[in-house]
């Protein structure tokens, strides 16, 4: 190999070394995916949940790798223990379901906290949730427990939130918890975008506006949030503001207090904490 080639030779060598140098310092941009796992520290993980769930229960915790039909079958005698599912999407069929329900029969307690109610927890439970609609890219969400002890106090969530509530559920067994407070998003969102004169707006661009106030009309009272369904000795919770159980929330100053009210409604036992 001549001089110059080896010159060439040394120059790529430095230009790759550089490159893999840059990669190794340059840092990683955030991941905001919602993953709420137990061993995530992403702003949407549950790490910090899960860091302090043994301090708030005081009780073993424990992290469910397999699907809740496989846990549930080595665990047919467990009384007084609690079962808990954070995620965005959580659609049980009817099998977990059922398995679900025959857990909390003998005084456990199964906890849920997703953006919707769908299939058969839905069906069985007759309890249905609304479909989600946005105004602007980040929605607000204000929501405050209903027990006089806790003072009336509400907590607000922004970032990666959205306004779900329960559009029916059976009132014979159902006690509502939680309430989505009042919260008008078109305040000001329709003088942003067309001014002073809506009339000048097309036929479509009139027809969307006028569809997002009448959905925004369910705003202007309190909507349930988060209910308690009786099953046999223990209970089934859905709760539809999982956002607020995330790292990015617990370590903002006074979010945790809202999760420690929340879970206060489960059992003093072991917590079993889904991790699938």
């Amino acid at each position: 190999m001549d001089k110059k080639s080896k010159i060439y030779l040394y120059l790529i060598f430095g230009v790759v070394a550089l490159m893999l140098f840059l990669e190794v310092i340059t840092p990683q941009p955030l991941s905001w995916e919602e993953s709420y796992t137990s061993g995530d520290k992403i702003p949407y993980g549950a790490f910090v949940l899960y860091d302090q769930l043994d301090d708030l229960f005081d009780q073993k915790v424990e992290s469910i790798k397999e699907d809740p039909v496989s846990f549930l079958k080595k665990h047919k005698e467990d009384t007084n223990a609690n079962y808990i599912f954070i995620n965005n999407y959580l659609g049980f069929d009817k099998t977990e379901l059922d398995y679900m329900l025959e857990f909390a029969e003998r005084g456990n307690k199964v906890f849920v906290s997703t953006q919707s109610v769908t299939g058969a927890a839905g069906d069985t439970l007759k309890l249905a949730s609304n479909k989600q609609y946005t105004y602007y890219e980040e929605d607000t969400v204000r929501v405050r427990l209903n027990n006089p002890v806790f003072e009336n106090r509400s907590y607000i969530y922004k970032k990666g939130s959205s306004y779900r509530h329960f559009t029916s559920y059976d009132t014979t067994r159902t006690t509502v918890l939680g309430e989505v407070l009042p919260f008008e998003p078109l305040k000001g969102y329709i003088k942003n975008v067309f001014g002073e004169n809506l009339e000048s707006a097309n036929d479509s661009t009139k027809s969307i506006v006028e569809k997002a106030i009448e959905k925004s009309k369910s705003r202007q009272v309190p909507q349930a949030n988060f209910v308690e369904i009786k099953v046999g000795e223990g209970a089934i919770y859905f709760h539809l503001n999982p956002i607020a159980f995330t790292n990015y929330y617990l370590l903002q100053e006074g979010k945790e207090q809202y999760v420690s009210e929340v879970f206060s409604y489960l059992n003093d036992g072991p917590v079993f904490f889904d991790d699938y």
